[in-house]
């Protein structure tokens, strides 16, 4: 009887863990198929018409065949009008912005594959171009288009056109929302008058009309840069930021050149004579002066590395977040001047080479694990009094020249932490002060009239000095924290030393 019950129980079992007829397993529910993007056919063109034409589309992947196309006539420049944005709300029109452009990548969702395709511009055609003195050779305002693999270069003896005030020139603008430039290279000539760096002035305080050639301009919404290369020899910046918001520049490379003052004043200036003094009678005796070459300085030919600005032509967006991680920048006016915008500005295992000056730190700006050198200019230096809350850890490269600053860093504001150590633990052979309360910005302003104090100061900064160079706190430095393998010069008041 016993086993009866069990074999009756054991069926039982077995019968309640069968599923219900029609009733699939757990184990075999299918789940529902996910939407997988249909794949776009690769349109192969071979023409630089045919890459305009599909600059325009949606949704498409083009392959251009690798070779060098040329653009030697003028009449290939198109006008066209850009949409500006009112400064209260940038979705309501205020306004359009013209400039000529050869290629307006207008479309979304694009793919164009230019490996091997090699475009070169010839700047002879300039001053014929029929335009509003706003060149923009590329200009992208489309979404989520991503364009790989492009060589553009400008060729020509870099005089854009001394003819047109007003005249000036942008390799390459990203604006749109989204759009990712890979292994894209840009070789930038075409500005007047050029080899005399900001020694005639800018902007307002420019003793000449300058036409201008800026390399790569920034002002859209999570914008890319990944292994880009930026070699330029016109008066204009390397990468520029105006108006940009979330962008990303990660594996690039920026250079100029250099020129000393002793090279310029051996060369021809009769270009520019009526425009400068060399024996320093007519405006105070400083390399900062428009318009005064003294002999002793190296200088950069062109503008800044990788630079911010508050807003753009195009909107009136603030810049906000820019990451730059594994870029160099080489022989610019500024390497890394991201002093200007809001949010997170970051620079990490970055390097600036020969460069008037290497970092430049404003409000909240995060430099780690880079490194620099100062052949030429200081490694860091803060323009502007009212900047705080810097966190800096850099390296010092200990390469030298002929033509040495006055300051290895120039601490100016408040509340910054800042960590310098020698990179690969070589000692600078030569010493150069570390100075608290003085900045090259502010020699700029007194040698233009202005009290030195307006825009100068240090208080409440740490440093962390591990170069063995000294430090010198000026009558303007106040309650700063140091901790120094180096000797200490203290003018100042308050100041700690450990």
């Amino acid at each position: 009887m016993k086993y009866i019950v069990i074999l009756l129980l054991s069926l039982f079992l077995f019968n309640c863990s069968l599923p219900e007829v029609g009733a699939p397993k757990k184990e075999s529910i299918e789940k529902p198929d996910e939407e997988v993007p249909e794949e776009i056919d690769i349109i192969s063109i071979s023409s630089l018409e045919e890459l305009r034409e599909y600059a325009a589309k949606d949704d498409v992947h083009v392959k251009m065949a690798a070779g060098t196309y040329l653009i030697n006539d003028a009449s290939y420049f198109k006008e066209l009008n850009i949409d500006r944005y009112d400064d209260t709300n940038d979705q309501i029109p205020d306004g359009t912005y013209a400039i000529s452009t050869l290629f307006h990548f207008s479309g979304n969702n694009n793919i164009f594959d230019l490996e091997g395709v090699v475009i070169n511009v010839d700047t002879a055609i300039y001053p014929s171009i029929d335009n509003n003195g706003k060149i923009n050779e590329v200009f992208i305002d489309g979404t989520n288009n991503i364009i790989k693999g492009l060589s553009f270069n400008n060729l020509g003896d870099g005089y854009t056109a001394p003819y047109t005030d007003g005249t000036s020139a942008i390799m390459l603008t990203v604006s749109g929302v989204d759009n990712t430039l890979e292994d894209v290279s840009l070789y930038i000539t075409g500005s007047w008058p050029y080899g005399y760096g900001q020694l005639l002035g800018k902007s307002s305080d420019a003793l000449v009309s300058l036409h201008k050639h800026s390399s790569l301009l920034v002002t859209g919404t999570g914008t890319k840069l990944l292994r880009c290369n930026v070699i330029t020899r016109a008066f204009g910046h390397g990468i520029v930021l105006q108006g940009a918001v979330n962008t990303l520049i990660e594996d690039c490379y920026v250079e100029g050149e250099m020129r000393s003052t002793d090279d310029i004043l051996e060369g021809d200036l009769s270009d520019i004579t009526q425009y400068v003094t060399v024996d320093g009678k007519q405006v105070p005796k400083s390399y900062y002066a428009p318009g005064y070459f003294e002999k002793g300085h190296m200088i950069s030919m062109n503008e800044d590395g990788v630079r911010t600005y508050l807003d753009g032509p195009f909107s009136y967006s603030r810049t906000k977040k820019v990451t730059v991680v594994n870029t160099t920048v080489k022989n610019m006016r500024s390497g890394f001047v991201l002093v200007h915008g809001s949010g997170e500005m970051t620079i990490s295992n970055s390097t600036a080479i020969g460069c008037e000056s290497a970092f430049s730190g404003g409000t909240g700006i995060e430099i780690s694990k880079s490194k620099g050198d100062a052949q030429y200019g200081p490694l860091l230096t803060f323009p502007y009094k009212n900047s705080r809350n810097c966190v800096v850890d850099l390296e010092l490269i200990n390469t030298e020249s002929d033509f040495p600053p006055q300051r290895l860093v120039e601490i100016i504001g408040n509340g910054h932490n800042i960590t310098i150590k020698n990179h690969e633990n070589k000692v600078r052979a030569t010493p150069l002060p570390i100075v608290f309360g003085e900045s090259t910005y502010a020699d700029d302003k007194f040698f233009r009239g202005f009290s030195y104090s307006e825009y100068a100061g240090a208080s409440t900064n740490f440093l962390n000095n591990k170069t063995q160079m000294p430090i010198v706190f000026t009558d303007l430095a106040d309650s700063n924290s140091v901790t120094t393998n180096g000797t200490v010069t203290d003018n100042g008041q308050s100041n700690i030393v450990n």
